[in-house]
């Protein structure tokens, strides 16, 4: 009974195991064509007025961006880069089409299409916000 409870405990943990692994496995290998909805849960610098801000991030091609308000109003166009680094992670660095700003943000995947970031200003202004997101295909 001992031994057979113990080989049900083993396979239970190594199931779980599995499912684990499938869900630390889900950052996509590209953006382009999705759109990203997101929610600014904390914020400092530029971001500090802006908790339970929402806004929406489409990816129209392999490098351009619009980002617009829960208004649907323009906030910010330009250029993007892409990385994925680890199978629940990526980056994504968006420049302003003049370039005056740019923003760094660190995608944690915790499911096939949602998760929490972290963004930082690297050109201008001083910032930080944290959130939550959602990624969609077109």
């Amino acid at each position: 009974m001992k031994k057979s409870l113990i080989l049900l405990i083993i396979s239970l943990l190594s199931l779980g195991s599995t499912c684990n692994q499938k869900v630390a496995n889900e950052t996509p290998d590209f953006v382009t064509k999705s759109i990203l909805k997101g929610e600014i849960t904390s914020g400092t610098g530029v971001f500090s007025d802006l908790p339970n801000y929402k806004f929406t991030t489409e990816f129209k091609s392999a490098s351009q961006f619009i980002t617009k308000n829960i208004e649907n109003k323009l906030e910010s166009q330009g250029n993007y880069t892409y990385n994925k680094f680890s199978n629940n992670s990526a980056k994504i660095i968006l420049s302003t089409e003049d370039q005056t700003q740019e923003l760094q943000i660190i995608l944690k995947f915790t499911s096939r299409n949602e998760g929490v970031y972290e963004a930082y200003l690297l050109k201008g202004g001083l910032g930080t916000q944290t959130g939550v997101f959602e990624l969609k295909g077109k």
